[in-house]
Order: C-alpha cells, then structure tokens, then sequence
C-alpha cells in the first residue's frame, strides 16, 4: 500500500495495511443501500458491544477532558485483515448466512468522504489507521502530555485510545478508521464547537474489489447483491465449512 495518502495517518507509522480489508455483514436492507450508493457506516464508540469502550482514564482538566471528547465524538470503523475468521462469520456475516466486502485499502482510504458536510466544515478530514492492540493490562491513565508531541510514545498513547481490547477479543484480527471530530464555529455562536464525525461515509465503486458470500447467504440475496453491482469488476468468492475439520474455505463462487 502506498503510505503517503493526504490526510491519512498510520498508527503506528511503522502499520502495514493488507491490500484487501473486509467488512463482514448480514443481509439487510441497509446492506443493499450501503453497497448502492457506495456508502460505509461510521459509528460512535459508545455504541460498540465491547462494554469496556471507550472506558479510559483522562486527568479531568480541560485537556484531559479535550481528549475524552475525541473518543466520544469520533467516527469509527472497524475492518478484518482477512476472509476466512470465523468468529466474525459468525458474529457479523449472521451465520455464514451473510456476506464479506473486501475492499482495496488504499482506494477506500483515498475516496472517503462524509455523504454530508457540515455548512461551517472548511478542513478535510483526517483518518487515522490503527492497528489493535489487544492487552488485559492496558487500562492504564492515558500519558496526556505524550500526545502533544509527534514521536513513538505518541502512537503508543493513540493506540491506548482508540485501538486497545482485552486479549479475549485478539482473534478478531482486527484494525479500525477513525476520523476525529471537528473544532468549528457555528454561525450563531462565536465559541468554537465540536462536530461529531459519525455517520455516513461514501467512497469510489472502485473501493469494492470483493464479495465473499457464506454458504448459508441465500440464493435470492446472491442474485439481489450482484444485480446491485452489475457493470462493476468484482471478483465473487464463496466460504464454505470445512467436511472434516472445524474450519471455513474460500472457493470461487458457484452461484
């Protein structure tokens, strides 16, 4: 992947991101309007099933409390470095009932954009990259003066942040965006205010490189998914289980 995307922060800057990154859905209207009109869900923190995010430790001044609103206010989304987890078959892809989007890294990272910008939103957004840390220990204070600087120990307390789980969660493979919320000034108030950066996102058609249907994904919502993405260059796999083992395979797709 070219490292040298405008406005695209890697963490750590040392982060090698997979040509293909993939987001497992089930099947749902949402799905089929997402892959429609090219567009990608970023979702708040908060809303996350890991019920220790975003708890982190913040000083309680004004920029400790600057930084909690980072994590609180930012669009998230998170990505699998690969096809064939089956964990997140089975949590996300309904029961290999659903689907894998596989996208070109860098081509959704170049693209992305929110659907709708704010009327007092002047700067481009910046995306930040991170790789997962998953570590039992790590909620820990976060090193607020560390974040003013631009060095290792920097990426290290981003990390803790916005990328950090319990080990109970590190088979998920997993690597998220996250776009930080906005300082703005809104016409009727000369403060400066926050804007939220979650929401809708859109990208290029070209983003989409891959569909990986699960086995179980019905015939009808195959038919429905590739009816969407007619015209477009789109390699179509299938995963199916395994007949002797408790694993998945991927295979070109059938249907």
């Amino acid at each position: 992947m070219n490292r040298n995307i405008d406005n695209v922060c890697l963490v750590p800057s040392s982060l090698l991101l997979p040509e293909i990154s993939y987001k497992y859905r089930e099947v749902n209207d949402r799905l089929l309007s997402c892959l429609e009109n090219n567009e990608i869900w970023f979702a708040k923190l908060q809303s996350f099933n890991d019920p220790f995010e975003p708890a982190r430790i913040f000083s309680g001044t004004p920029y400790g409390n600057m930084l909690k609103n980072d994590i609180d206010e930012s669009g998230i989304l998170c990505l699998c470095k690969s096809n064939l987890n089956l964990a997140m078959w089975s949590y996300y892809g309904n029961g290999l009932r659903g689907i894998a989007i596989g996208y070109n890294t860098e081509y959704f990272l170049r693209t992305l954009e929110p659907v709708k910008l704010h009327k007092n939103e002047y700067n481009p957004r910046w995306r930040y990259v991170f790789d997962m840390k998953y570590d039992d220990n790590e909620l820990g204070p976060i090193e607020e003066m560390s974040l003013l600087f631009n060095n290792e120990m920097t990426d290290l307390e981003r990390q803790k942040m916005f990328a950090t789980k319990s080990n109970v969660y590190s088979h998920e493979d997993e690597f998220r965006i996250v776009i930080k919320p906005q300082v703005t000034f809104l016409d009727e108030n000369p403060e400066s205010q926050w804007l939220s950066t979650s929401g809708l996102y859109k990208h290029s058609q070209d983003s989409i490189k891959e569909i990986i249907f699960g086995e179980l994904c019905s015939k009808l919502d195959r038919q429905r998914i590739k009816q969407i993405l007619a015209n477009r260059k789109i390699n179509y796999k299938e995963v199916v289980r395994s007949k002797n083992s408790f694993t998945i395979e991927l295979r070109d797709d059938l249907e």
